[in-house]
């Protein structure tokens, strides 16, 4: 299959299985986000890999406590009716949130700004190289980046 069809089929998985991802697996899914193009080809991302149950609990904790208001502001925005689309996107984002303790492996991407050698940059390169280098029968996955920045340093230190 080629990059094209790797990244037109793959989809974003939201529904996960407590199943172990095999060792081998995981090296080749970092190896091949580590290599995501960046400015300046300086990679400047780090992966903290979770597999503890606490702190799979305490990633879900943290996730629910920013998904709640994001979804108020961004989704609903005091409407009292909502389209079909939004009910669909709140059911979705909703059952995601509920089942991330489920998830056997976290990946978590930090972005390290000393590495970098441009004034702006971003960590998505090297999470979408984590989406589209495995496919749903590997292990899936799912990109959540957006709504972070509030606990960033709460997630910082569940790799420490």
């Amino acid at each position: 299959m080629d990059f094209f069809e790797v990244a037109n089929s793959t989809p974003t998985m939201r529904r996960f299985l407590e199943r172990p991802i095999a060792e081998p697996e995981l090296v080749k899914i970092l190896e091949t986000a580590n290599m995501a193009p960046s400015g300046s080809n300086a990679q400047p991302w780090e992966f903290v890999v979770v597999r503890d149950l606490q702190t799979r609990r305490e990633i879900q904790r943290l996730y629910e406590a920013v998904w709640g208001p994001y979804k108020d502001t961004a989704i609903i925005r005091g409407r009292t009716t909502l389209s079909p689309r939004a009910v669909k996107a709140l059911a979705t984002g909703d059952e995601f949130a509920a089942q991330l303790a489920v998830v056997p492996v976290h990946v978590v991407v930090f972005l390290d700004r000393p590495k970098m050698r441009v004034e702006r940059g971003s960590a998505d390169a090297s999470a979408s190289g984590i989406a589209i280098s495995n496919p749903p029968e590997v292990c899936g996955s799912k990109l959540s980046s957006a709504i972070w920045s509030e606990t960033s340093s709460e997630i910082r230190t569940l790799g420490a």
